[in-house]
């Protein structure tokens, strides 16, 4: 896709397409209303026609409703050219079953639309403290490990002036290619499209003369970091490495055994502010998605192993020195083998079942992944957790095994009722048409190479391969000369042979023809003479060791 942007809609477009839409849309506009200003102002002259042009019209997305785009109708997807957005594609992973996924934690406050990574020195966003007149959103250039899992982000001024450069190469490039060149209107809507980008890159850019608006999210940018000093920022817990340090003493075939387990994260979950609420309540969610930031997440058997291993909140007491794996922070990052995936749509119930994922659209897919804790180590084949929570959660990590193992077996049985069922279908096709079932005896067409199809007319005495890959011509005062007589073809399909005497001469109608000293006339016997070498010729066919080309014909 050559300059991608995006529509609010959520539909992307190439930008010279979407400007060629919008233009077509303009040109139809104007035209309607030069005709309805002529019929009602037919002899007012003095009157201006309104006109629209791309960078104001507004049309339907021809992606989301279809019908005429200058017929605008309430609740419909719009179109305009300033609400067009860059868009930046990423690869990703596909998320299939037997292969080892990397996930991370991430912190989401509930008034807020974009996670934090809970490390340390990371800003806690959505954080009451401070007041803004913007939304907590993550910066390109300063936040660029966490706008890969927000939404919605600022996009930075580095990254945003190597979008531009980058999107004036892609159209360059794609106007001298054929295709562009061999249709003008192509070529006129990549015209269009990179003099829209180098006017943004005018307006982003200092000229000298004018101030961009670079400088403006500069300045905005040094008045917001004055304000950040007052934010919360991530702080890790220092009692995790104090526990470690009391166990340097234990023996070594305990530690072997821990050395494939998941190691303890550095930060607890925020508790909410104190209330008259009884409940455990929490400003904010945690939870696992991909490293590369699709919509994929940890289903919730494996949180809930997760949480019995680990702890979500700070539990420890002050001045606690005995190590619990239980009182630990949750792993900063989870990487296991996945076992079975999920997709489901994003509804109102599954929201109300997962509230972490109240930021994201109604009617996006999501995926959720059930881990194999068995894949740790070098091997792939050791714990990742405890033998306390592998046991406790046996009986429902057997369960889903078994129910996996049974759809797998489901799903074979209706591959095979359809296999057989296609199978079905063919055979009475076979016997609608041949009249038989069996592919065994069926003799298929075949093409024997050895058939006189293919076989090469052979070279008459006297003849070379030069001669006889000739074509032969007639022209019509030719014809004429010789009283009309043409070459006839035998009944076998074989040229009838020559005389005996006619070896030293060549085929009919080629350029090497004998010359005799008499006259052209003379060369050439009467009809009944001509009837009697025919008759002579066909008779020596059988007998000649040579099949040759025969001069005469009759009609």
């Amino acid at each position: 896709m050559t300059a991608p942007y995006i529509a609010p809609c959520g539909h992307s477009f190439c930008l010279p397409c979407v400007l060629g839409y919008l233009n077509a849309v303009a040109k139809d506009l104007n035209a309607e209303a030069e005709r309805l200003h002529k019929s009602k102002q037919s002899g007012n002259t003095g009157c201006s026609v309104p006109s629209a042009s791309v960078t104001c019209v507004r049309a339907r997305c021809p992606m989301c409703s279809s019908g005429s785009s200058m017929e605008l109708n309430a609740g419909e997807a719009m179109i305009t050219y300033k609400d067009l957005r860059p868009l930046v594609f990423v690869p990703v992973m596909k998320v299939k079953t037997t292969t080892k996924m990397k996930f991370v934690k991430l912190h989401r406050s509930k008034g807020c639309s974009a996670p934090y990574l809970p490390l340390e020195g990371h800003r806690v966003r959505g954080s009451h403290s401070m007041q803004q007149d913007f939304p907590e959103l993550p910066d390109g250039d300063d936040d660029s490990e966490e706008v890969t899992y927000a939404r919605q982000y600022f996009v930075g001024l580095e990254e945003f002036s190597s979008l531009l450069q980058r999107q004036i190469r892609e159209l360059n490039d794609y106007r001298n290619e054929p295709v562009c060149k061999m249709d003008p209107r192509e070529e006129w809507n990549v015209s269009m499209a990179s003099e829209a980008v180098k006017a943004s890159q005018r307006r982003w850019l200092d000229n000298g003369v004018v101030e961009g608006f670079i400088s403006v999210e500069m300045s905005s940018k040094l008045e917001q970091q004055q304000h950040l000093q007052n934010s919360r920022f991530v702080q890790s817990t220092t009692i995790a490495d104090n526990q470690n340090e009391s166990q340097v003493g234990t023996d070594v075939k305990s530690k072997s055994k821990k050395s494939s387990l998941l190691c303890h994260g550095t930060t607890y979950l925020n508790r909410c502010e104190p209330s008259a609420s009884t409940r455990n309540e929490t400003d904010e969610y945690a939870y696992y998605q991909s490293c590369d930031g699709q919509l994929c997440f940890i289903s919730g058997v494996d949180v809930a192993c997760l949480l019995n291993e680990f702890s979500l909140h700070n539990v420890l007491e002050d001045g606690a020195t005995h190590y619990d794996r239980s009182k630990m922070p949750l792993p900063d990052e989870v990487l296991a083998t996945v076992l079975a995936t999920e997709d489901e749509v994003l509804t109102h119930s599954l929201m109300k079942r997962k509230p972490f994922l109240s930021h994201y659209p109604l009617g996006c897919t999501v995926t959720f992944v059930e881990l194999d804790w068995h894949s740790g180590g070098e091997g792939g084949n050791k714990p990742l957790l405890s033998q306390r929570t592998l046991k406790r959660f046996r009986d429902e990590l057997n369960h889903r095994k078994a129910e996996r193992i049974r759809l797998a077996k489901k799903e074979e049985k209706a591959d095979k009722i359809a296999r057989a069922k296609a199978e079905k279908i063919n055979r009475q096709r076979r016997i609608d048409l041949y009249g038989t079932d069996s592919t065994d005896g069926f003799e298929r067409q075949t093409i024997d190479p050895d058939d006189e199809f293919f076989r090469a007319l052979a070279l008459s005495a006297g003849e070379t391969e030069e001669d006889a890959t000739t074509t032969s011509t007639f022209s019509f005062n030719q014809v004429c000369a010789e009283n009309g007589v043409f070459p006839s073809l035998a009944p076998s399909g074989t040229l009838a042979s020559s005389p005996p005497k006619a070896q030293t001469q060549s085929s009919w109608g080629s350029r090497t023809n004998h010359q005799s000293p008499k006259s052209p006339k003379d060369n050439f016997p009467s009809l009944s003479e001509s009837i009697s070498l025919n008759k002579k010729s066909v008779k020596s066919t059988s007998s000649a060791a040579k099949v040759g080309t025969s001069r005469w014909g009759v009609n």
